[in-house]
Formats: structure tokens, C-alpha cells, sequence
């Protein structure tokens, strides 16, 4: 069994960004599965390819996205992504799409097939604050996330994936932030296994 997960360079005025520093600290074999850890960059659609192409190449059993979400204080597990660009913020390329379609032959929208209320009960009970969050908003996060849904739909292919937000620096200990996602991961091998 293999595990994708991804985290992205900073953005914006960040001079870090927590999903690229939590990638360190995650090992890369966990409970017998193989880990591989991707650093994306914050640009529309290229962070799709980049991943897609990961996806083709290693075949792994689930890919999880991680990014940072300043307006929130702790672990937010995406359900839904949007078939839209659309953000005054441009990306790290300079591009800030306005009402784009992301796949012209995509869904409206994609549901994660992550177990997501399985990791949100586990993150929770270990008293780390979380939610699950009904929007990844329009920015890269969503565009990564619905990219890749859509791609693994699109081919039929029988791969997990979704997309968790993590809170910037400070507004959580990093441990904190660790132990949230080895947790996410754990849950995740379970869910495969079953």
C-alpha cells in the first residue's frame, strides 16, 4: 500500500507555510504503508499535473492534500470541491483567475472519498479543535483538490483522496498539527484495509 500526500510552498506575504513543514515531520512508512511527500507549488493547475502525473506514475492507494487556511484556528477536512477559479489573490505565477471553470468536461463539483467523519472523530478525541469544513474556497487549495478528484473519477481509478486545511503558524502548536495528520493518515489506512 502507498500514500500520497502533498503539502505547498509558501504564498502570499508567508514566509512559510505550515502544510510544506509538517511534511518533514511525517515518516515515511507508517503502520507498513510507504509514504511519498510531495512540495507543490501555489500555482493554479500546475499543481494538478503535478500531482496527476504522481498519481500515474506511482499508483498509490490514496492521496491526501494538505495547505494552510489563515481564517481558520484549526484542522479543516474539506468535503466538497468546486469546479471554479475564482480569487483576487493571484497565485505564486501572478495569475488570479475570475469565473473559470477548472475541467470544462468536469462535475460541478466532487465529494472527498476520504473517510472524512472517521477522521474528524479521531482528530477530535484527541482534543485537537477541527471541523468539517463545507467550502475549500476558490483558490488553489479547491483547485488542487477538485483537479484531482476529478482525475481519479475520470478514470476510474480506485484511489481515496481529499484535501485537509491545516491553521497557520501560531495559531496551533505544531505537534498539535502533526499528530492531526498521522491521525488523518492512520484513519485512512484502516478505511483501505477494510
Amino acid at each position: 500500500m502507498k500514500i500520497l500526500i502533498t503539502g505547498f510552498e509558501p504564498f502570499g506575504e508567508n514566509e512559510k507555510n505550515i502544510s510544506q513543514e509538517v511534511l518533514q515531520y511525517i515518516d515515511d512508512s507508517l503502520n507498513g504503508v510507504a509514504i511519498v511527500k510531495r512540495v507543490l507549488p501555489v500555482v493554479f493547475n500546475e499543481c494538478i499535473e503535478i500531482v496527476t502525473s504522481l498519481i500515474d506514475k506511482g499508483k498509490p492507494d490514496a492521496v491526501i492534500c494538505l495547505g494552510q487556511r489563515a481564517s481558520y484556528d484549526g484542522i479543516a477536512i474539506e468535503r466538497i470541491a468546486i469546479n471554479l477559479m475564482d480569487s483576487k489573490n493571484a497565485d505564486n505565477n501572478g495569475f488570479a483567475p475570475k469565473d473559470e471553470v477548472i475541467a470544462k468536461n468536469g462535475e460541478i463539483a466532487y465529494f472527498s472519498t476520504l473517510p472524512i467523519k472517521q477522521i474528524f472523530d479521531k482528530i477530535n478525541s484527541l482534543g485537537i479543535v477541527s471541523k468539517i469544513s463545507n467550502t475549500a474556497g476558490l483558490y488553489v487549495c479547491n483547485n488542487l483538490m477538485y483537479g484531482v478528484l476529478h482525475h481519479i473519477s475520470a478514470n476510474k481509478l480506485p484511489i481515496v483522496s481529499g484535501f485537509i486545511h491545516l491553521p497557520s503558524f501560531g495559531k496551533m502548536e505544531l505537534n498539535s498539527v502533526i499528530e492531526a495528520v498521522n491521525s488523518a493518515i492512520i484513519e485512512i489506512i484502516i478505511h483501505i484495509r477494510k
